[in-house]
């Protein structure tokens, strides 16, 4: 009995840890717009596959990056780390509350539903590496999400 009674105790505790987590952000991208437009003849738009190929560091691009958050009721924290190379936080490291209270006056920020949408910022022409996750209101972390553009 007293072999059952803790089973179903510890049972009971992991069904609680994994239905309190916090679920990460799913669909995340990296929008790339380009500041100034460039002039591209038609000939050479059939040649290319990818505009962006076209550009060199000289271009800037704006830089926003969106999200759907799973179950935005668990969320109170976004943790923001865009970089030059997988890992880095290099250009930006920016941690958020959901209702973007206290993003720097630099950024703008859309949330629609489930669907969050952040400017990051203006970036010369390079490969980009981003990391989302969220925490929540006692500290739980998120997986992290991640995007890369090359």
């Amino acid at each position: 009995m007293k072999k059952s009674v803790i089973i179903l105790l510890s049972l009971i505790v992991v069904s609680f840890s994994v239905n309190s987590q916090v679920s990460g952000p799913t669909n995340l991208q990296l929008t790339q717009e380009l500041i100034t437009p460039i002039s591209i003849t038609e000939s050479t738009l059939d040649s290319i596959v990818n505009p962006l190929d076209m550009l060199t560091s000289a271009d800037s691009l704006k830089l926003s990056a969106s999200m759907s958050i799973p179950n935005s009721s668990n969320v109170e924290t976004v943790h923001l780390k865009l970089g030059t190379t997988l890992g880095s936080s290099d250009l930006l490291s920016l941690s958020f509350l959901i209702d973007g209270t206290n993003l720097p006056s630099q950024s703008t920020y859309v949330q629609s539903g489930n669907f969050l949408k952040v400017l990051v910022g203006i970036y010369p022409k390079q490969d980009f590496y981003l990391e989302v996750y969220f925490e929540d209101s006692q500290g739980t972390n998120s997986v992290t999400s991640f995007y890369q553009t090359n």
